[in-house]
């Protein structure tokens, strides 16, 4: 299986606007962006590698792990001028190619998208991750391939975003809720979307076409990939949905798919966690 990762990062000033101080980019802890940042390359590496093994005690030994299918991971990140933290990855497990560019940190993701249309037709998948988004889950493609051999490739499938607390107050929170319809009507009315209802190991899990489609990620098939590229608005610049970050990430998305997620009592069926415990 080939994945392609694309990753738009920024760190530095607030070129995002009167609302712009609600993104971890334009401010806070340099260590803990790094880290995130880290985490969400590494999570491909320790996730989806080849390079798992396990120790035989008896034989002082070790033999292979988790080899029923290989995984060829390759990962761009975008950047802006000097405005990021990529010097700080100093981990020679970290591989990643860097694309630096002179535009407006608000359209990194614009460049993300280009580099995906530049591989059409290479990758099983195509996956566009915000720098804090960290997958944990070893079967997280698996689902997404169960769930579009089920459903078809006209329905995505998309992640519930949550973070964990430093402080207990709660200890898990799903952070992307309900958004009011006028946020998502004009570009794809998600009210006419039925629930759906498929059996996974004996559970029976309900999946809504959530009024917010929003998750700091996709992840597409090279067929899903295809038929979003080939759209007249594909590289349109558009960021009228919410805010240019959410746009990159979502509006795409929202515009040529169903965006499906797992309702809230199955929220951890697929979910991937926020790097950046902010809301919670």
């Amino acid at each position: 299986m080939k994945i392609l990762v694309t990753i738009p990062h920024f760190f530095g000033p607030n070129f995002f606007g009167p609302d712009g101080d609600e993104y971890g980019s334009t401010k806070g802890n340099v260590e803990k962006r790094v880290n995130a940042l880290r985490s969400a390359i590494l999570s491909f590496v320790r996730i989806f590698g080849y390079k798992q093994n396990i120790y035989d005690i008896g034989k002082n030994s070790v033999y292979p792990a988790n080899r029923r299918e290989h995984s060829d991971v390759t990962v761009f990140i975008c950047t802006s001028k000097n405005f990021h933290l990529l010097d700080h990855l100093n981990d020679e497990k970290i591989k990643f190619n860097n694309v630096s560019t002179d535009m407006d940190p608000k359209y990194l993701g614009l460049a993300c998208h280009s580099i995906m249309r530049d591989f059409k037709g290479k990758f099983d998948y195509f996956c566009y991750m915000e720098d804090d988004i960290i997958i944990q889950d070893p079967f997280f493609f698996n689902k997404l391939r169960w769930f579009n051999q089920k459903m078809g490739n006209d329905y995505v499938l998309q992640p519930n975003r949550y973070e964990i607390s430093d402080k207990g107050v709660m200890e898990k929170l799903y952070m992307d809720g309900a958004l009011p319809e006028y946020c998502t009507k004009p570009y794809n009315d998600l009210s006419l979307l039925q629930d759906i209802y498929l059996e996974y190991l004996d559970t029976k899990i309900k999946f809504h076409a959530s009024s917010n489609p929003h998750s700091g990620c996709f992840f597409l098939t090279m067929d899903q990939f295809e038929n979003w590229s080939s759209q007249p608005y594909f590289l349109d610049s558009d960021i009228s949905f919410l805010g240019p970050l959410e746009s990159f990430a979502t509006l795409g998305i929202l515009k040529c798919f169903k965006p499906y997620k797992a309702s809230p009592e199955y929220a951890d069926f697929f979910e991937v966690l926020h790097g950046d415990n902010k809301h919670i």
